[in-house]
């Protein structure tokens, strides 16, 4: 998500200094393959690049960051700060249908539940893969683990279970 907002930063004519927690661009990219890329595309466009680095303070018109393993302080001028973090799920609707089940009742409405983004932030392809399997699944029985499941170890190799 972070090289997406950059690149439209970018894209709008802004200065944009990119800073990374981990010692990679947008490392979860390196298990679709986009990683070079992404990586080499924000080289290309960022006026500067701090991996490793994490934010100490937001102040008015700066920012400090901390190298993540020598501790070392970043002083830098900012004009904005976009912070890009983890996402929370959204289930407000979810708990206002689910706390009035006389208008559920009255509606035929039989049952509500939760999938994809209102349980929890995912890919897309969760998200796709959520949705699809809840539609096979409605108001059927469902063994508790339908399908052959395959735990990876992100690494270079996986393990069956």
């Amino acid at each position: 998500m972070g090289s997406l907002v950059v690149e439209r930063l970018c894209q709008q004519g802004h200065e944009v200094t990119l800073v990374s927690p981990t010692g990679q661009i947008a490392g979860w990219t390196m298990f679709t393959m986009e990683q070079p890329r992404i990586t080499a595309r924000m080289y290309e466009i960022c006026g500067d690049v701090f991996t490793d680095h994490r934010i100490a303070s937001i102040s008015p018109g700066a920012v400090t960051l901390e190298h993540a393993w020598s501790g070392k302080p970043v002083n830098l001028p900012v004009g904005a700060v976009v912070l890009v973090t983890a996402r929370l799920p959204n289930d407000r609707l979810y708990l206002d249908l689910a706390d009035n089940p006389e208008a559920l009742a009255e509606a035929g409405i039989k049952s509500v539940d939760r999938i994809g983004d209102c349980v929890a932030p995912h890919l897309i392809a969760a998200a796709v893969h959520g949705g699809h399997r809840y539609a096979r699944e409605m108001d059927e029985e469902v063994p508790e683990t339908p399908f052959a499941r395959k735990d990876t170890i992100w690494s270079s190799y996986a393990v069956d279970r």
